[in-house]
């Protein structure tokens, strides 16, 4: 779980630190003030953790969090110091902290930077969060199921959150319905409304 957020020189961000509940956490703000960015600085973050978690080692998880700052963020100068705030001196630092205080980071030097450092603490209580953009994306499930459209192509066209959401749900086996609902009652509510709402 996720406690704290600090961002300093990245992206619209000079300086912010979130303090986060071990609840639910919403984030309000007008149009284009960096919402999805927060978001998506968590969410590269626990992809690291994840890497981690699994046994990749330390130049392979550089490696995929440097493609995937570049897959979320797309920045025009195709570098990852694309992603430093423009008007402030000073590293670009990408930090959360799990429910014990234990931090983790991403570190840019500069604007100009082709690489990234990152910096996970051992004991790190993470995981790789879900991300669901505000798209709908599961008519893309076709295309990178059969694979007519080469998922280069699609990495190119869409945000990392997009395929890799499209990636989970292809990756994982299919519940069956009736298990689900023993497990876990409640969701027989939730899927009643959903084939409502679907017709």
């Amino acid at each position: 779980m996720i406690s704290k957020i600090k961002l300093e020189n990245f992206s619209t961000f000079e300086n912010v630190t979130l303090e986060c509940s071990s609840q639910i956490n919403i984030i309000v703000g007008e149009n284009s003030c960096g919402k999805t960015q927060i978001l998506k600085a968590a969410y590269v973050l626990g992809k690291a953790v994840a890497l981690k978690n699994a046994g990749e080692t330390d130049e392979s998880i550089q490696k995929q969090i440097k493609k995937s700052l570049l897959g979320l963020f797309k920045p025009r100068s195709r570098r990852v110091g694309g992603v430093v705030n423009r008007v402030s001196s000073g590293n670009c630092r990408v930090a959360i902290a799990d429910s014990y205080g234990t931090a983790s980071e991403i570190l840019i030097e500069e604007i100009k930077s082709l690489d990234v450092n990152i910096s996970i603490e051992e004991k790190f209580d993470g995981d790789k969060g879900v991300f669901i953009p505000t798209k709908e994306v599961l008519t893309l499930l076709p295309a990178l199921d059969s694979k007519v459209v080469e998922e280069k192509h699609l990495h190119s066209l869409f945000d990392e959150t997009v395929v890799d959401l499209c990636l989970a749900f292809l990756k994982n086996k299919t519940l069956d319905e009736r298990e689900l609902l023993k497990n876990d009652q409640r969701l027989g509510n939730v899927l009643k409304q959903l084939c409502k709402n679907i017709e």
